[in-house]
């Protein structure tokens, strides 16, 4: 069984694969992109949903909350660029 792969909407924060190392004072190409703007969207919403002093839920209730927000934040930035917008699985 294969699982297709989860849009992540690419990298959050993009940058050039330059950077200054100051450890080593040099500068490096570095092979990483960071965070996917699906995780940045999550971590949002996981702070939005853990500050409310009512929220007895369960954790895995909370973090699965915080990737249905992305996942639904990416789809709405499809619509919002005119790209067809793709199922989600439930």
């Amino acid at each position: 069984m294969t699982k297709d792969k989860i849009d992540d909407g690419g990298p959050a924060f993009p940058r050039s694969g330059t950077f200054k190392d100051y450890c080593r004072d040099e500068f490096v190409d570095s092979p990483y992109s960071g965070m996917s703007l699906r995780d940045w969207f999550a971590g949002q919403a996981l702070a939005g949903l853990l500050a409310c002093p009512n929220n007895s839920a369960d954790v895995t209730i909370i973090m699965m909350a915080s990737y249905q927000v992305a996942d639904a934040m990416l789809q709405a930035r499809k619509l919002d660029s005119g790209d067809p917008p793709q199922p989600t699985e439930e």
